[in-house]
C-alpha cells in the first residue's frame, strides 16, 4: 500500500519551483505528503486518479491561475479544501478567493507554523465533507427501497409528527400511517423518528416535499448544507459527480 493510500495528500500547485519545494518541506516537516504540480492543466490530467485532501494553489499562473482553477473545479462539482497563496495578498484578491470558497489566501514565504495549523483544518473539513457524503449515498440507497407511499410520509417521520397527525396530512388511515411509519424506520435501520432525523443531519441532509410537484418520487427533495454553499439533491441524482450549487 503506498503512502498516498495511507495518509491523505496535499496537492500542491505553483509554477515557481523554488516555492513548491519551500512549501514541500514544510508539510514533509510534520508527515504530510504532498504531490507537486507546476501548473494546473497538469493537476486536472490526474485528477481522479488520487484522493484530494486538500488543495494549495498558487494565484498568479501562466494559463489556468489559481482563482480559474477554483471555479473549474466549482463547474466540475469537486467540493475540495483550497488554500490560495500569492507572492502579493491583495484584499480584493482575498475577496474573490473566499468568495469561491477558499478557506484563505496566504502570503509567500508562508508561516511555516499558520500554514500547517490551516492544511490540518482543511484536512479536517475534508473529512467531514467526505463522511457526509457516504453517508447521504448510504442514506439514498435506503431511500430506493421505499414504496410511493413510504416516501410521502417519510417528511412527515422525519419531522417527528404523531401516527395520526401522519394520517391526517397524508390523508392515510391510522393503521396505514402506523405500518408505514414503522417500514420507513425499518429500511433506515432506526429505532425512532429521532433517530432518523439525527442520521439525515449527520449527512448534511434535510429532506423536504415540494407540494408543486405531482408525484411522490419528483416531489420528494434533499437538500444538502455543506459548510460553504447550499444545494437541492434529487434523490435519483444522489451522486458525488452531480452535486452542483445552487444558483
Amino acid at each position: 500500500m503506498s503512502d498516498e493510500t495511507k495518509s491523505p495528500t496535499i496537492h500542491l500547485v505553483d509554477d515557481n519551483e523554488v516555492d513548491r519545494i519551500a512549501i514541500g518541506r514544510i508539510l514533509a516537516s510534520v508527515g504530510i505528503a504532498v504531490r507537486e504540480y507546476a501548473d494546473s492543466d497538469a493537476f486536472l490530467a490526474e485528477l481522479g486518479q488520487s484522493q484530494i485532501a486538500c488543495l494549495v494553489v498558487d494565484v498568479r499562473m501562466p494559463g489556468l491561475d489559481g482563482p480559474s482553477l477554483q471555479r473549474e473545479l466549482l463547474e466540475r462539482c469537486l467540493d475540495i479544501p483550497i488554500i490560495l497563496v500569492s507572492g502579493v495578498a491583495t484584499v480584493p484578491i482575498a475577496t474573490a478567493a473566499m468568495r469561491l470558497g477558499a478557506l484563505d489566501l496566504l502570503e509567500k514565504p508562508v508561516d511555516p507554523e499558520r500554514f500547517v495549523s490551516l492544511v490540518k483544518t482543511a484536512l479536517s473539513i475534508g473529512e467531514d465533507r467526505e463522511m457526509r457524503m457516504n453517508l447521504a449515498l448510504q442514506l439514498k440507497e435506503e431511500l430506493a427501497t421505499l414504496t410511493e407511499q413510504e416516501r410521502l410520509v417519510l417528511p412527515s417521520v422525519c419531522d417527528g409528527l404523531s401516527i395520526k397527525a401522519i394520517a391526517a396530512q397524508r390523508e392515510l388511515t391510522f393503521t396505514e400511517a402506523a405500518r408505514c411509519q414503522s417500514s420507513v424506520l425499518e429500511k433506515f435501520s432506526c429505532c425512532n423518528p429521532l433517530q432518523l432525523l439525527k442520521r439525515f443531519q449527520k449527512a448534511g441532509l434535510l429532506v423536504e416535499l415540494d407540494p408543486s410537484l405531482a408525484s411522490a418520487d419528483s416531489a420528494l427533495e434533499f437538500t444538502f448544507r455543506s459548510d460553504r454553499s447550499e444545494r437541492v439533491l434529487h434523490p435519483k441524482s444522489l451522486a458525488k459527480s452531480q452535486l452542483s450549487p445552487v444558483r
